[in-house]
Formats: structure tokens, sequence, C-alpha cells
């Protein structure tokens, strides 16, 4: 390791495919920085910079993807010397590199720093032994992501570390790493749990060209990685690995910064092996999770409890999302590969894969040849209750619905995403029925799904069970024709033939493609099965579309941003690489603005504000800068109170607010709380204005002791 040498690594500057996203700019144009706040560059440019964490004294430490850290003092220039320069190991391409860099919460006593990232394939097989070469860098080859500790010199003032003080967390050897076997999706960020543990995101490491379900994929190096041992046989299912619970891939991961290993409050623990994948993951689902936060005021301070605090969790999408994530509880399931955003990802769920670790008991007694679940089976859709269900495949009979009779809708597949030949679409608002007969062996009580699509409007069907009727089941739109969901309904079926009749009650219906029906009491119980836990927000990558999550009373639906039913307000946006955020507490910006979590997006080139309530609901999503350019982080100076925007291959900038803040009671703005304040409230008494000072809605006696009790001058 060379401490203070120059970098000896060419970078090729050309390289701003950054975390899988195109470096060209949205073409839309947002309100620039509120009025108040000033933008000014923050330093020299950082060249290919990813991170910056304040010291807590002034004093920034800057990281840039070959591996290099810089000390930028007060006063805007650099420290004599590097904090470290770990390039020679670091391995520096495509979407890879040193992408994390957290300080340890009792820094200023222990002076450990947590670096995350990816070693150079030639570096990782022959360093220490007489084949090496430090000039030598292997690029686009199979190689592993990796977890390291070093000790910082806190009476220097570039804070440089020990190289002897190194000791490796995650990734000590070929075989026990993350396995990267991709040009991106590889490692993201380092966080600290309000408990002390360690809190590590990692990305799928598949394919951002096409559907990858395992083998070798273009781009890819997986036959490499097999044939090393950095991936296992078990882990060769693409971007499927986000489902495997033994799988570093696709994770966030929490250990014990100490040792590296899980903690035993993680979900799939395991004191057999508490350095395995699943002894480390904490939540799964995730495609590239490059950056992520923890709210503040969350969580607790023993790691026993299992509750290091809620996570905020910046997932870049694929084709079409970008998300926004809420996690309170240990194994959270966000979705990938099955889902992006609010809807069901392209190609991944009809792309069945087996997991290799999901024993299927029930292939050995039935007539049924699925001996390991599919991924698709562990993950069921949002749902308000825990009454979600997870049939096992072997007690399921699928109807398709060209096998049906029905009478009054036709025949058709002009549309795409239906499983069988075609799908039924019904044509006048009353009459029309589609019928389904099902045998049974015996008398049971099942859950029916229906697999329809419907544009917009809810269009309810009145079902039939052996010529009873049961009421209306509610097919609410699923946002397109080519957009299928499933509706269930939990009926009793009798023994021998049932007709079950799905028929147009005034609205005519949906386009049907099946009825799947599921026996009720064989759901699946002998692993780990999931709800998909939806984001809190997603916007899309080409049009200004930005959903948020809601319900129709059981049915998980979506809101547009802007529309007049949704609950978050704000205005739909665009954008194409989610580079994550920070909250921002300060008293030197205004109240409106503090407490607020802030987020960028790289390729949009924006920064956005989003109110949370205090359940860590959405409330409002408001534009702050519509020129930020290329983000690679946002963090909070806790000592200027600036936020401040680490930006890739630029200088950062800084945002800061230049007006006086008034205080409380200073309605006309002078800087004093005097009489003219005070007839200003009188002439508002009991009804809504400015002298509204504690927001409730009327100004009254309690806005005027307020304002009384800040008489004076502001300063």
């Amino acid at each position: 390791m060379n401490v203070a040498g120059p970098h000896r690594k060419l970078v090729n500057a050309a390289i701003i495919a950054w975390l899988g996203c195109l470096a060209g700019q949205t073409g839309q144009t947002l309100a620039a920085p509120p009025d108040g706040f000033a933008v000014e560059q923050s330093g020299p440019n950082w060249g290919q910079s990813v991170g910056a964490v304040p010291v807590g004294d002034g004093r920034l430490i800057c990281w840039r993807r070959d591996g290099i850290a810089q000390v930028l003092q007060p006063n805007g220039s650099w420290a004599d010397e590097p904090m470290f320069d770990i390039s020679e190991e670091v391995g520096s391409w495509r979407d890879h590199g040193l992408l994390g860099l957290v300080l340890d919460p009792e820094f200023d006593d222990t002076g450990y720093v947590y670096l995350l990232y990816v070693v150079d394939r030639h570096h990782l097989l022959f360093h220490g032994t007489e084949k090496y070469d430090s000039k030598i860098d292997w690029e686009f080859e199979a190689t592993i992501g990796r977890v390291a500790r070093y000790t910082a010199d806190l009476m220097s003032d570039s804070l440089q570390v020990d190289p002897a003080s190194r000791t490796i967390l995650l990734g000590s050897s070929i075989t026990n790493g993350i396995p990267i076997v991709h040009q991106s999706h590889g490692v993201g960020s380092l966080v600290f749990g309000t408990d002390g543990s360690l809190l590590i995101s990692v990305g799928d490491s598949a394919s951002y060209i096409e559907v990858d379900t395992g083998g070798q994929v273009g781009g890819g190096y997986v036959d490499q990685a097999m044939k090393d041992g950095i991936l296992r046989k078990k882990e060769n299912v693409g971007a499927f690995r986000s489902q495997l619970i033994d799988s570093h891939c696709g994770k966030v991961l929490r250990l014990d910064p100490q040792t590296g290993e899980g903690l035993p409050s993680n979900p799939y623990f395991r004191e057999d092996a508490p350095s395995s994948p699943a002894s480390r993951t904490w939540c799964l689902g995730l495609r590239n999770p490059f950056r992520m936060s923890i709210v503040p005021g969350t969580g607790s301070t023993d790691p026993a409890d299992g509750d290091p605090g809620t996570l905020l969790i910046a997932d870049v999408g694929w084709n079409l999302w970008e998300e926004l994530n809420f996690v309170a509880g240990s194994g959270t399931n966000l979705g990938w590969p099955m889902y992006e955003g609010l809807r069901p990802a392209p190609g991944y769920p009809n792309a069945l894969v087996e997991n290799p670790d999901a024993p299927n008991p029930l292939a050995r007694d039935r007539s049924c040849s699925q001996s390991l679940f599919h991924f698709q089976d562990l993950l069921v859709s949002d749902s308000p209750g825990d009454d979600s269900l997870h049939p096992n495949p072997c007690a399921t009979l699928e109807f398709q619905a060209e096998d049906a009779h029905f009478a009054g809708p036709i025949f058709q597949n002009g549309q795409s995403g239906y499983t069988g030949s075609g799908f039924i679409d019904y044509q006048n608002p009353f009459g029309d029925f589609v019928r389904f007969s099902v045998t049974m062996d015996e008398p049971a009580e099942v859950t029916i799904k229906v697999r329809y699509a419907l544009n917009s409007t809810n269009r309810p069907l009145r079902l039939y069970v052996n010529g009873s009727g049961l009421g209306l089941m509610q097919f609410p739109g699923t946002g397109a024709w080519d957009s299928w969901k499933s509706s269930p309904a939990i009926i009793s079926l009798q023994e021998g033939v049932n007709e079950i009749m799905l028929q147009a009650d005034g609205l005519s219906g949906p386009n049907i493609d099946r009825m799947d029906v599921f026996i009720n009491d064989t759901t699946i119980t002998n692993v780990p099965t999931f709800v998909h836990a939806r984001p809190m927000i997603a916007w899309y990558h080409s049009q200004q579309i930005t959903l948020v999550p809601g319900w129709d009373e059981w049915l998980p639906i979506t809101h547009g941003l802007g529309e007049p039913d949704c609950p978050v307000e704000g205005e739909p946006f665009i954008g194409a690489c989610a580079a994550g955020g920070t909250f921002h507490q300060t008293s030197a910006w205004p109240a409106e603005y503090s407490g607020d979590y802030y987020i960028a997006d790289l390729t949009g080139s924006w920064i956005r504000r989003l109110q949370l309530d205090g359940s860590g609901g959405l409330e409002a999503v408001h534009a702050f800068d519509s020129a930020s350019g290329p983000t690679t982080q946002l963090f909070s100076d806790p000592v200027s109170g600036n936020l401040v925007q680490v930006r890739w291959n630029k200088a950062p900038f800084t945002y800061r607010y230049t007006k006086a803040i008034p205080c409380t009671g200073d309605l006309d703005g002078d800087g004093l709380v005097d009489g003219v304040d005070l007839a200003i409230l009188l002439a508002q008494w009991l009804d809504i204005g400015t002298g509204d000072l504690n927001e409730d809605g009327i100004v009254n006696g309690r806005d005027l002791a307020i304002l009384l009790g800040g008489w004076g001058d502001c300063n």
C-alpha cells in the first residue's frame, strides 16, 4: 500500500456511465434553488469523486473511485498528503471501485475508518506472491467486493492511515467476498446503525443489458467466477441472487464492525456459520442500491434488539423506474427482480427460476414434479393485512380463459403479457360472462386469483359459485391494457365439478387472462416467504411520471404525483439514476427547509426535498435545484450547516442560506417583534393569516402569547 505516493493508474476519463446510468441530461425544466439560497463551488474539482464525509471539526474526508482519499481543510486547501492510497488494490473500472466509506461513531477515540470497494483481480490472485506486479490491473474480469477497516492517525492533519492496521471484515479470500460478475451492480454504501452495527448495500451483480436468470451473459464473467469459487453453484441465478437469502448480492448486510460476522439479531442468522451471507442479510430484493441513509431518531442503541434504525435506500432501476425505499424492519423484501418501482419488472415475473435453498415438501406426495420452489412462489404483492397467501404450487390449479365457457366477451390476443394463447375481452355492460369449471377431489376452502388487465376505471364483476351470488368482485385499473395484476377472492368449493362465473354488472369488464385456484391449507411454511414492500416513491426514466403507493380497500394501487387524488403534495418529475440523499437538520436554514430528506438523481441533475411525517410517511415533494449536475453523494455538514453535493468529475457544490432567518413573531420581517407585528396579528384575530404562529388554523390567544414571548430585537 502506498499511502503518500502519487496515483499510478491510468483512468479512462471517458467512462462516465456511473452505476449503469447514462451521463446525458434530461430536457426537463424545473425550479432553481429557492430564494435565499446560494450555490457555491466548494474547493477544487475532486475528479472521479464518489463521496465525502465531515470529520466534525470543519475538515472533510473526500474519496475517489480509484481508491484515494484526501482531507480538505476548512480553508478549501488539501492536506499535504493523502489520507490513504489503496489504488493498487482497488479495481476501478466501469461502475466499480471504492464506493463506500464511513467513520466509526467513536472516530475521535478509535480513528477507525471503514472502506467498501471492489478488489483488482490481479491483486486478489497474486498479491504477496512472485507473480504479483503492482503495475498490472486486470479489469473486466470476475473478482470480489471487500470491506476493510483501517486506523487513522488522529494527530495528523491529513489523518493518514496506518497500512498495517488493515483488518478485512468481509472478502478476506477469493471465495468469501461479494461476487463481482458483471460491469455494474456491485458495492454501494456503508452506514452505521443507531445500535453501532455496520450496514452495507450491495447490488445484484447481474446484467443490466438483458434478463439475467443465470449463466454466462453478455458483458459478464459468470463462468470465470464459478471456476474460481467467487460464485457458488447455487448463486448462478442471475438477478435472482437478490432473492436468494444465502447470497451477499442484492442486499443490505448487517455486520458486527469488530468481527465482520453477522449479528445474532439478524433475521436469518446461523450460529454454525456467522459469516455466511444468510447470517449477514438484513433486507433483500435490491438491484443497485448505490446510496442509503438512516432516518434520524430511529432505532435502538442495543444491537441485540435487531433495530439499527429505519433505512432510506435509493435503488437504481433498470429500463423504466427509479425508486426510494423505506425499510423499518428486518427481512424486508423490496421485490427486485420481480418488481421495479411500483410495477412488475419487465421480463422477470414470468422467468421462472428455482430457488436452490427452497425444497418443496409436497413434491414427493403429489403428482407434482416441482421439487424446488420458484423464487416467484415465495414473494407476493403487498397486502394491508397479515393474511398474504403463499400457496404451494403443487396445490395450485390454473385455468386459462380460452378454456372457459363464455358468452358476450370475445377472445383476443392483441395486447402483450398474457400467459396462454390469448385473453377474454368483455364487450357489454350487462350479461357478458365467463364461466370456469373446477373439479375438486374433496370439499375445500380456496382462494381464486383472477389475472386481468384494465386501463383505468374500476370494473367490478358479479361472482357466482355453483349458481349462488357472492357479491361483486373488484377489478381496479391496472394502468394499461398490457399491465396484468391479480384480483383475489376466498370461496368454498364442493366435491366434484364446481362452476365459477364472473358476470358483467353495469360497466362491462376487464380483460381476463386466467384464473388460479389455491387450496388454502397448503401454503408454504418450510422456507421464508415474503410480501413485496413497495417503495415510498418511484419516478419514470423517460416521462414525467412519478408514483406513490396507495390502497383501494385490499388492493395495492398507485397515485400519480400531481393528480387530484394523490395523497402526496408535489409535481411529477423524471430521472434515471437515484443517487440517494441525506437528512439535513440545521438552525442555519429556515425551519421550512430543515429536517427534511434531500435526494438527488445523477442523470436527472436535480435535488429534491422530501417531507416525511412522524411515522415516515411521505407528505410532500419539492423541487430544490434543477441544475445540480451529476450527484454521487449528498451530505449535511454539521459545522457550517450547509448541504454539500459531491459531483462526478466536477467541483462539489455547497448550498448555503444567505438571508437572515426572521425570529418567531417578526411578522413584517424588520428584525424586531414590536407594536407593528402586534397590530398585524390583531387585524387577523380569529381568522387565518401570517399571525397564526402555531399553525393551528386560527389566529387567537395562543399566537398572541407566542408573539409576546419573542418581544424585542431578534438579535
